[in-house]
């Protein structure tokens, strides 16, 4: 039942509202600070999450430099790009091949002679080829193709389009096709080589006469072709045109020869090491903005009172500053871009020669108080990678098992401290009750509740105190009043 509050029938003039007002006033200080103190949390939790989630970007960066592909990038240059072509992997060497080319790889491609349809009616099996009366028996078509076979039964009820489904799902890597304007069946293979093949001899009577009779295509096996070529001076074969010698992926076009260089790509490696650059520069650039981040500790969280009397644009400017430099001089952040910097000036384990750091290659640091943005010596890189075309790869990447490149050094220090920052507040800005700021949160969330409660009851007992103080004025004045009357009655 609300509390009834009765002011005024006394006639003290006292204005309860603003008593309470200022009574409650000194109690609502805590709750306030609460919330101030749980506002700067959560804002802290998001600042935490922002470098979070640059750094985690980062490390999705970062996991192509741990693989070769990104690194000791390959080009292949064919003499007769019509003959054959080429890519290249890390593994291949910078030599130059020879292919000679004396036959493709191919398979099975059959297709109808003529028109095959016997009637105008197209609808079923039985119209298009038998006159609209089909066999007693069943039609069962065998195809094999390879290792690969499927019993097929033709229902003389159904379309020419219904038996062309049951052969391209069937998953023999076989394709049929009908094209009603040639009135012609196409059947082919889809994989190459002398173990492909389209053979229908399993068939029974009916179904070798729908295939050679009325679909024209014939029913003796085919076989499919192996690709033949030479090598560098060695005969060879493969089932399909696109195979893998040596690290290098040749696709064989045409019957013909030609020579493939094969090279370090100068200009896809200093691309991809600009790349990496680039991205840990934003990074390490974004980190240290909050490291650097002015605190103003004057401006604390707006509470709704204060906000009342100011204007958005007020607002905005003073929340701006309240959330500034919550992460200044953050310890872990600190430790983060020490770690970084470290792993990029530190020489590489496991490796000898001119290239072992990444100052050797070109890569460096600018002033200290700079706080680790890289630079590149593109020129520096050149003469690396023209001198060692695996010079990146080596620095960057692994030496044999060893993975003791700086982008494993880098990867183990982004590891470290995204664990520590999601410990501290967790892996995003929304609300966790396992992160140490999280707890807190959930802590001051509890208290501000319970200060709520204990502020309704305080305001609550004042305005009760209020109204029996009114009602027992009012009672004194009454009484008051009934003994003047009865005295100046006498």
């Amino acid at each position: 039942m609300a509390v009834q509050r009765i002011f005024g029938l006394s006639g003290s003039g006292m204005d309860v509202d603003s008593m309470v007002k200022q009574l409650m006033q000194a109690k609502r200080a805590q709750y306030d600070k609460l919330y101030q103190n749980r506002t700067q949390l959560e804002w802290k939790k998001e600042a935490y999450a922002g470098s979070n989630k640059s750094i985690a970007e980062f490390r999705n960066k970062l996991s192509d430099y741990k693989l070769s592909g990104a690194l000791a990038i390959k080009t292949v240059a064919s003499t007769k790009s019509d003959v054959a072509t080429a890519t290249a992997n890390v593994e291949a060497s910078n030599i130059s091949h020879s292919m000679s080319v004396e036959q493709l790889a191919t398979g099975v491609q059959l297709a109808s002679t003529g028109s095959i349809s016997s009637g105008s009616n197209k609808d079923t099996v039985a119209k298009q080829f038998y006159n609209g009366s089909a066999p007693a028996e069943p039609i069962t078509v065998t195809i094999t193709n390879g290792a690969a076979s499927a019993n097929l039964t033709v229902d003389p009820n159904k379309s020419i389009y219904d038996f062309v489904n049951q052969i391209n799902s069937a998953k023999i890597n076989v394709t049929a096709n009908y094209d009603a304007a040639l009135d012609r069946f196409f059947i082919n293979t889809n994989n190459t080589g002398a173990n492909s093949g389209i053979d229908f001899s399993s068939s029974d009577v009916n179904g070798l006469d729908f295939i050679s009779n009325k679909l024209g295509i014939g029913s003796q096996p085919k076989a499919g072709a192996n690709a033949k070529f030479t090598l560098d001076g060695i005969p060879m074969s493969e089932e399909s045109n696109s195979f893998s010698v040596s690290g290098v992926s040749y696709n064989l076009l045409a019957v013909g020869e030609t020579k493939m260089q094969v090279a370090t790509d100068m200009d896809k490696s200093v691309a991809s090491v600009k790349g990496f650059i680039e991205a840990y520069n934003k990074m390490i650039d974004d980190v240290n903005d909050k490291l650097e981040e002015p605190h103003y500790k004057d401006y604390l969280p707006l509470t709704d009172d204060q906000k009342k009397d100011m204007k958005e644009t007020e607002i905005v400017a003073w929340e701006k500053k309240a959330k500034s430099g919550l992460l200044s001089n953050d310890p872990t952040l600190q430790n983060f871009v020490y770690g970084m910097r470290s792993a990029l000036s530190n020489p590489i384990e496991g490796i000898s020669g001119a290239y072992t750091s990444a100052a050797s290659v070109g890569i460096t640091t600018g002033a200290y108080t700079e706080n680790g943005h890289l630079y590149l010596d593109e020129g520096k890189l050149r003469t690396a990678l023209t001198a060692d075309p695996e010079a990146v790869l080596k620095v960057f990447g692994s030496n044999g098992q060893a993975k003791s490149g700086i982008a494993f050094k880098l990867d183990n220090v982004v590891a470290t401290t995204r664990k520590q920052i999601i410990g501290i507040a967790g892996a995003t800005a929304a609300n966790d009750i396992n992160s140490s700021i999280g707890r807190q949160i959930k802590e001051y969330t509890t208290n501000i509740k319970d200060v709520e409660t204990n502020l309704k009851t305080s305001e609550s007992r004042y305005y009760r105190e209020f109204t029996a103080m009114e009602k027992a004025i009012n009672k004194m004045n009454s009484q008051s009043s009934w003994i003047s009357q009865q005295m100046g009655g006498r």
